[in-house]
């Protein structure tokens, strides 16, 4: 892979261009040694190349840097969109890391139309090749950040709980995770309210977890709707939730 080609790729803003030469530089980097262990730590769901965290953002790196100084909403949609129509995972790890990147370095010089352009996308990902892997980071370091300051935005996300999704749902309960003072309670308790009628582990576990992390802000008000929705609540949710209270 070289100097030049990466040069053309980010000039001609060809975001499915430069995610090929993202997935030449995974395959140059792989250790097939690590990756029946990695493929086993995710239960089989995907194959892998066999490359840590470190390397594979080493090696990524080197080509998404010089994209993301210039990369468009839509040069971005298609780098994410190529990666994700690939079968190893790294390759989404990838797609979901510049897509968290893209939005911490952008989202205040984007217009709403993008926004929701961007919104439209990490549905869309959320909803492919979803395990909690990619869907936990998408929640909470892309969608949140991109929805914080748009209050309209934050609705969207709230109505996903009534989403058949599993993964949709899950990201309904944990996008706000990092807001601390900024939660929005009135809608964390309602997701949390209406999710508790799933017994999926993923859910329950979910539901938990942001109630954990908002006690930490509001323990108090955490402690209420744990007392008033114990009883919907199983062991697990449970233990989360009440971990600081």
């Amino acid at each position: 892979m070289g100097k030049r080609k990466v040069e053309e790729a980010v000039g001609a803003q060809d975001g499915a261009a430069v995610a090929a030469l993202v997935v030449s530089a995974l395959e140059q980097a792989a250790d097939p040694s690590l990756a029946p262990g990695m493929e086993r730590y995710m239960r089989s769901q995907y194959p892998f190349y066999g490359i840590s965290s470190k390397p594979r953002r080493v090696a990524v790196g080197r080509v998404f840097a010089p994209f993301l100084l210039t990369a468009s909403v839509e040069a971005i949609a298609a780098y994410a969109h190529f990666l994700y129509d690939q079968p190893r995972r790294e390759c989404h790890y990838a797609a979901m890391d510049g897509c968290c990147e893209f939005i911490a370095k952008k989202r205040d010089a984007l217009t709403e139309p993008q926004h929701l352009v961007l919104l439209g996308l990490l549905k869309s990902l959320i909803q492919k090749h979803s395990w909690w892997d990619t869907v936990d980071q998408l929640a909470s370091s892309a969608v949140g950040p991109l929805v914080r300051p748009n209050p309209h935005m934050r609705a969207t996300i709230n109505s996903w709980r009534d989403e058949g999704d599993l993964w949709l749902r899950r990201t309904s309960l944990i996008y706000q995770l990092a807001y601390k003072g900024d939660t929005d309670k009135d809608a964390l308790f309602a997701n949390c309210a209406t999710c508790l009628a799933d017994k999926e582990f993923f859910i329950q576990k979910a539901a938990g977890w942001a109630l954990r992390q908002f006690s930490r802000t509001d323990r108090a008000a955490v402690a209420a709707f744990v007392a008033a929705h114990e009883a919907d609540m199983t062991a697990v949710c449970k233990r989360e939730a009440k971990k600081y209270i």
